[in-house]
């Protein structure tokens, strides 16, 4: 996981109380307000038949050991002009690729300075979206601001589960290999420090360039 500069986006169970942003049909105006960021999930079914969103804890990953490979994903907080609140825009290479273009082109520069509207149009897999950007800059109100400060960061909306955690959370994937997968990431989950988690994760503190 790692904060992104848009020039690095790819053209192509987290703990919080911070909302992601539904896209609804039709025109979907927001603004955003932080840099992209990068995230690594799991989506497995657990033993209750429920579906689990797990973040990929990198090199230490149980659910990686037996061989699932994580879905690479974009987030960004942006305030949703239809609820005005700070929620969390999810979404693959082709959406962010869009609203990195626009921050890329010195004509529009920071994307946190003017509005977009995002066009939703179909349905599953024929879903297509379209993005716009406002064409007038504007600054943020004080109380948008307000809401921005008391907002969390994606970093903390993101933090990923221990190891332990994770065994025990029932997934079926990992069902048939519990004890072996604790004998074998039990004690180095529990002795690694902080730092050596951030540095399996990637974490660093890339800009906009790098999405």
């Amino acid at each position: 996981m790692s904060e992104l500069d848009w020039g690095s986006v790819s053209g192509g169970g987290s703990n919080n109380s911070t909302p992601f942003l539904k896209l609804e049909p039709g025109t979907n105006q927001i603004r955003i307000v932080g840099k992209p960021y990068q995230v690594n999930i799991h989506w497995e079914k657990g033993l209750d038949g429920s579906n689990k969103k797990i973040i990929c804890l990198g090199a230490n990953c149980p659910i990686c050991k037996v061989g699932r490979v994580p879905m690479s994903r974009f987030q960004v907080l942006a305030i949703n002009r239809a609820t005005n609140k700070v929620e969390i825009l999810e979404g693959g290479p082709k959406i962010f690729g869009e609203f990195k273009n626009f921050a890329l082109d010195p004509d529009y520069g920071d994307p946190t300075k003017y509005d977009f509207k995002i066009k939703k149009e179909g349905s599953g897999r024929e879903t297509k979206y379209s993005v716009i950007a406002a064409p007038k800059k504007s600054d943020l109100t004080a109380e948008e601001i307000e809401l921005i400060n008391n907002s969390k960061s994606l970093g903390e909306i993101n933090q990923p589960k221990t190891v332990e955690e994770i065994m025990t959370m029932g997934l079926e994937v990992l069902a048939d290999s519990v004890a072996d997968l604790e004998d074998d990431w039990g004690k180095n989950s529990s002795s690694s420090s902080s730092s050596e988690e951030e540095k399996d994760l990637g974490i660093d503190d890339d800009d906009w360039n790098n999405l």
